[in-house]
């Protein structure tokens, strides 16, 4: 079965990283199977990682049609959309999602930054909140809870969702900085500069958190 095999090595090919090449086994596969809705998603799903989001959403968009209530090809379409800035065409097919599987936590969560980057911050927390009622150890719904929560100026319970993100993940950098962040706000120098070490232990690279690390301990004259 020529089909089924362009498709595992596409799919093996992503794992590698080689995605340029992954699109080409793809479209060799719906060349044999126009109507297989899988391949269509992750052929977006490599043309995503390409760069290519107007492709990739015409591959998504093609899947829908071929599987019209798949809530992970519905999540796919509302993540392309939120890259290129379309939020409202995000929060729709992430509320459609949800109306098919009311109990998907991604989904959640991915609405829940959509309306964060629509300046919603109040249905970013409902939402974040419902992601974690549905999946307690989601780390990163615990972590974009704290960011929303943080810019709404509710730093106690920002770092209390921050602190859950790192107890579920240890190796969350992100969450670390996020949590040294929100601690720095509310003058707890020592223990903001405990979570900027860490995150940058864990992310040498990480440029944001060497720089508030260095801020902070200017401001302390250290």
């Amino acid at each position: 079965d020529y089909v089924e095999a362009y498709y595992n090595l596409g799919n093996a090919l992503q794992i590698c990283n080689r995605f340029d090449d992954a699109v080409i086994i793809y479209e060799l596969a719906i060349d044999l199977k126009p109507n297989d809705a899988d391949i269509h998603n992750n052929l977006g799903n490599a043309k995503r990682k390409c760069g290519n989001l107007v492709e990739a959403l015409d591959s998504y968009k093609q899947a829908s049609e071929l599987k019209p209530h798949n809530t992970e090809i519905l999540c796919n379409i509302g993540a392309v959309y939120q890259e290129i800035g379309n939020l409202d065409e995000a929060i729709l097919n992430y509320e459609r999602a949800i109306s098919i599987s009311p109990d998907n936590a991604k989904a959640y969560n991915n609405l829940g930054t959509a309306f964060k980057n629509k300046c919603r911050p109040e249905d970013a927390v409902k939402s974040y909140s419902r992601a974690i009622e549905l999946c307690h150890d989601y780390a990163e719904a615990h972590n974009n809870l704290g960011i929303s929560l943080q810019s709404l100026n509710r730093l106690d319970k920002a770092i209390t969702s921050y602190r859950m993100a790192i107890t579920i993940n240890p190796h969350y950098a992100e969450a670390y900085y996020n949590c040294g962040n929100a601690l720095n706000k509310q003058t707890k120098i020592d223990e903001a500069l405990i979570c900027f070490k860490e995150a940058t232990a864990l992310k040498p690279d990480y440029a944001e958190a060497h720089n508030l690390k260095g801020a902070t301990l200017e401001a302390q004259g250290k």
